[in-house]
């Protein structure tokens, strides 16, 4: 039943190797795995054009000369070009962090604050 609606839906709109493949997720009930699918086909061709996504979080909106700062710094450390995923992310309270592949960099208050405790001996 999923399937026939499926190839309903996709008819016309997806090239049929992308159906099958959705198809073969549904059968081998995998399908929730799609986002991840997604995201990897994606940093592949983000490779391929030699290019990496940061994930920034920030307190409060960036502007675009911030960003411009931010994307130079960050092209230098790692070399290759970057595309900045940002978020604003009010639990933050103040500062940002960024994740490009492994590496991160927390540079926020709560961070911050967290360190501070750890340093003093709290949990």
């Amino acid at each position: 039943k999923k399937k026939g609606l499926l190839r309903e839906s996709l008819r016309g709109a997806a090239a049929p190797l992308t159906a099958d493949f959705l198809e073969f997720l549904i059968e081998k009930k995998r399908f929730a795995l799609l986002p991840a699918v997604a995201e990897g086909f994606d940093r592949l061709g983000l490779r391929a054009r030699g290019v990496v996504r940061a994930r920034v979080r920030s307190a409060r909106p960036l502007s675009e000369a911030d960003r411009a700062r931010l994307r130079e710094r960050l092209e230098a450390f790692s070399g290759a070009g970057v595309e900045l995923d940002v978020r604003q992310d009010p639990e933050l309270l103040g500062g940002l962090t960024v994740r490009l592949g492994d590496w991160v960099l927390d540079g926020s208050l709560r961070g911050g604050l967290q360190s501070l405790k750890e340093a003093i001996g709290g949990d």
